[in-house]
């Protein structure tokens, strides 16, 4: 499995047109329907221990929610969150990570999920 890690605006399992380039790679052109399915990254700010018990348990509130998760580096994550996610419940989760300086986050495209006035 590959998270969208570094790319905007596509999720796992959603459907894509591609073509074939110059050099017989094929080459992203636009998503053609989407999965339900949306990537959240998340990167544990300077000085965040992973393994610390406070970082380890809001961590591990994440994980619960998600599917799918993809460990880029030791401070970048990326955590898939299925159309049947508890979306409000996982974006109170990133926000409390996010206010005791844990870590900043943001979904790989727009949350069609989150109803208005919830991100």
């Amino acid at each position: 499995m590959n998270l969208p890690a570094l790319a905007y605006d596509i999720d796992l399992d959603d459907e894509v047109e591609a073509t074939v380039g110059d050099d017989g790679r094929f080459v992203f052109v636009r998503v053609v329907s989407r999965s339900g399915n949306v990537a959240y990254r998340l990167i544990l700010l300077d000085g965040v221990v992973p393994l610390a018990s406070d970082v380890a348990k809001a961590l591990n509130g994440i994980r619960a929610l998600s599917d799918a998760e993809e460990k880029v580096s030791d401070r970048f994550y990326v955590f898939n969150m299925p159309r049947s996610a508890d979306r409000k419940n996982l974006i109170g989760r990133l926000d409390d990570g996010e206010r005791s300086g844990f870590w900043k986050y943001e979904p790989s495209s727009d949350d069609p999920h989150l109803t208005d006035g919830e991100s």
